[in-house]
Parts: structure tokens; sequence; C-alpha cells
């Protein structure tokens, strides 16, 4: 029965028959001293009184569980945990042990634990005050981010019916605009990792499985448009065995340049047109070395190359504009080690986000943390209290922007956050250069994780730059980021 429907019925009863119906079909007094027939009637209108408000507390009761998995759906996004795998139900229920702090379901430690990588249990089921202790140090939490383009994706798997394996089966990617919800696409059988907006488009892209390979991928890229539409997609087919992208980057009329990673040993370019033809492509071997981000150079290319196990973390390669190698920079100094995070080409000048460390001779991912380390593990301080421990990894680290000429690539000033990282960099719609520095928050010693020793939250403030590379602002924008180290 429609809604509108239902509503007319009722508004043409007698208010005594909805009465009635409350007492669930009991007559009345009155109704007791009528004739037989009369009785009947009574009885029918009774009746259909009754069946009209189940139908309403049915109504009521669908409306309130649409109203609390909203509620929970929301509640997930704000605080990154994910869905996949969970029923409406599942999500309701997680929503309500967390909100009443009761942490007693076996759904809740799923998706906490899921929610931090790498998290090592033991073999019995965490406990309701180790949820609850996850919980409170909010190690996944992030925020979406409340300026320009931002994505968030979720990944769901599936078994292979012929090895049993779960491989990938639907990526859903998310693209917010100023913190409003612009579109949702779902890719079927694509591991997506990363977005960008360029032009009057979007590009995703990722990874799909290769054909009778148990662990080799090729790229994938697509485009897509303002209202959520694919234009067109491809798979990069270049012969490797693994092929992963680092970067794209915006040319012009639509032209996008692809920096990839092939075989753990290839630097490549790809360049497609905007009807996502590829016109262009090369390789460079350079070894095994990490390629994690890239920016325009005038005709030409900066990548961002390394290895953690070398602490090679600050080391970028200038390409020409056909992809080939000119030169090397690397930033480093006498008292301390840069990490970089992320770079543009802005007003003529390279931006390079970075953090800054007291120099170690320790090497791998977690030698930029290892003073804070080696501080409470050799003075045995493993009930250390988060606030003094907090204190003592903001003094490790500063975030730094350097800003350098587009030529050599030679840092001429830079700026400085104490207690920071350096974060994103991004260009405004205004023509503003954005750039976020992760101020941390708050922190806590984990040692039941083995992706992370320190964890913790860190508040985002935007430093805002014009076309000459001068300050404008400082604002701290409300979002959070996860700290792990």
């Amino acid at each position: 029965m429609k809604k509108e429907q239902l509503q007319t019925i009722l508004d043409g009863l007698d208010d005594r028959f909805l009465a009635e119906a409350a007492a669930c079909g009991e007559p009345s007094a009155s109704a007791r001293r009528l004739p037989r027939a009369g009785r009947t009637i009574s009885r029918l209108k009774t009746a259909a009184a009754c069946l009209l408000l189940a139908a309403v507390m049915v109504l009521a009761a669908a409306g309130a569980e649409a109203a609390e998995y909203a509620a929970a759906h929301t509640f997930f996004e704000e605080n990154g945990l994910a869905t996949d795998g969970l029923s409406r139900a599942d999500i309701r229920e997680v929503y309500r042990d967390i909100t009443t702090r009761t942490f007693g379901s076996d759904k809740t430690a799923a998706v906490l634990t899921r929610a931090v990588p790498g998290l090592a249990l033991a073999q019995e089921a965490p406990s309701p005050e180790m949820l609850a202790s996850l919980w409170d140090q909010r190690v996944f939490a992030r925020t979406p981010a409340g300026a320009g383009y931002a994505y968030s994706m979720r990944c769901t798997e599936k078994k292979d019916p012929s090895t049993g394996v779960e491989v990938t089966d639907t990526s859903t990617v998310e693209c917010r605009l100023d913190g409003t919800l612009l579109w949702t696409a779902a890719f079927p059988d694509v591991f997506t990792e990363g977005a960008v907006h360029a032009g009057d488009a979007t590009f995703v892209w990722g990874r799909v499985p290769q054909i009778g390979s148990d662990y080799g991928h090729s790229a994938w890229l697509a485009c897509v448009d303002d209202a959520g539409q694919t234009r067109w997609s491809r798979v990069l087919l270049h012969g490797y065995g693994q092929e992963s992208i680092a970067a794209v980057l915006e040319k012009e009329e639509g032209a996008v340049a692809v920096i990839s990673r092939g075989n753990l040993r290839f630097l490549t370019l790809t360049l497609f047109d905007a009807s996502g033809r590829q016109t262009y492509w090369h390789q460079t071997e350079i070894g095994n070395l990490g390629v994690w981000g890239a920016a325009r150079l005038g005709d030409g290319y900066l990548v961002h190359v390394g290895t953690w196990q070398q602490k090679e973390t600050a080391t970028l390669l200038k390409l020409d504009a056909d992809g080939v190698p000119q030169e090397t920079l690397s930033y480093e100094a006498d008292d301390g080690d840069y990490y970089l995070t992320d770079m543009a080409s802005f007003g003529g000048r390279i931006f390079l986000s970075a953090w800054f460390v007291p120099k170690t001779d320790r090497t791998g991912s977690r030698a930029d943390i290892q003073p804070v380390l080696d501080q409470v593990f050799l003075e045995d301080r493993l009930d250390i209290p988060d606030e003094e421990l907090t204190l003592l990894v903001r003094d490790n680290y500063t975030a730094v922007l350097l800003v350098c000429d587009e030529d050599g690539g030679v840092p001429q000033t830079f700026y400085s956050a104490e207690g920071s990282l350096g974060g994103r960099l991004a260009v405004a719609g205004d023509g503003t250069l954005l750039w976020d520095v992760e101020n941390i928050s708050s922190t806590f010693l984990s040692l039941a994780t083995d992706s992370f020793t320190v964890g913790g939250v860190s508040t985002v403030y935007r430093y805002t730059f014009d076309a000459s590379g001068t300050l404008l602002s400082r604002t701290e924008t409300g979002e959070t980021v996860p700290f792990r180290r």
C-alpha cells in the first residue's frame, strides 16, 4: 500500500476507530450493547483500523531503520571505517555498538581491527577494552578534505570460482568538491589506487590482474567527467609483468602524461590524447627504485624516486619532454634528513613539500621515528604517557616547503612549521597555491601493531601562497589525518 493511499484512508476514519485499534480489537462497552449486526459492523471497522495501525507501525519501523542506517553510513564515512562485506543490519549494529561504547560485537572488532593496517592481535579475540582504546585513539580517522577536489575509494572482493582465491570485485570512487559530493562511480574488476582532477575531468588509475597470471597486473587508467560518467578507460599494455601508475599530469588540449613503474625497474612515460588514444611511450631503466610522484617542469617532468631501505627519500629525476632523464637532484642537510611528500610547479617555481628530522644512521621505513623510539626503549619507558610521547614526537618533526627555481631545482627559500609533517600541494581555482601542513596533535605507543609503532592524529592547517610565492594566509581546516610511523 502506498503511503499517500494509506494516509487518505486514515484521514477518512472516525477517531473512535483509531482509539479502538489501540485496544487491538477489544470491543467498547457501548459496542457490547449493540445488536448482533451492529456488533459485526463495529468489529469489521475495528479490525480494519487494527490492520491500518499495523501498517502504520510497519512503515514507521521501516522509516526508523532507514534513518538509523543513513546515520550509521555517515558515521562510517566520517570516521574512515570500511563497509565492505557488511549488510545494512551489520552497519547499524556496529554503529550502535560504538556509539553506546559497548564494543561487544564481533562485527565491531572486525571493522576496527581492519581499519588499522597491520594490526597484529593475540590469538584470542580483542577485548571490549582494547576496542574502546583503539576507537578513542582514532588512529584510522581521516576527515574528507574540505577544499578542492578530493577522492575516497573502497574496494570489495570476491572469490575466484576457478582458484578459490579472493580477487577484486568492484572499486567504488567518490568525488567531492569543497566537501560536497559530486559523483560516485563503480569500476568492476579494478583495484583503484589514485585520482586527480585535470582540465574538465577526473583521471582515476589503478591496476587489473593479467589473464593467466597469479601475481601479474597491468596498469589501468580512466577518464571520468564531472557528472561521474566514464569517457574512456584503458589498460596499459607495455609487456610488463607488473606496472603501477605513480602520477597523471595534465597537458595541453585534454591530453595527459602518465608516469609509471614497470617490473620494479623501469620508469615509463606514456602520453594519451583527449580521446584516450596512446600517442607516445618511453621507458628508462632506473633499477629497484620506487616511483612516488611527479610534476610538470616546463616541457619536461620532475619525478620523485627513491628507496626507504637506503634512505633515499629526497631524490628527484629531471626528464625532458620525451621522458629521457637529464639530471638527478638530491636534497640533504648536514644535521638532518628530508622526506619529500608532494611537489607542484607553480608561478615559474617548483614547490616541494617535505618533513625534516634529525640525522640518524638508521635506514628503513621507521628511520625517521627512530630517535623517539630509541629514547622510549632505551630508557624502558613503555608506559610513557601519551601527552609526553606527543611532545617527543613533535620535537622530532618539522614540516618544510622548499621553493626552488624551475631551471636548476635549487632551493631559493623555504617555509617551516615545527611539530608537523608536510602534506599535499594543490593549485586552487583562484590561482593560489595551497600547502597542507599536518600538525601532530596526539600520539600513543602501539606495541600491538606491526605496521606502525607510534600512532596518532594530526590536524591539517592550510597555507595559501600567491603566484609570486608570498604567503597570504594560514587557516585551520578542521580536517584530520592519521599519524602512523
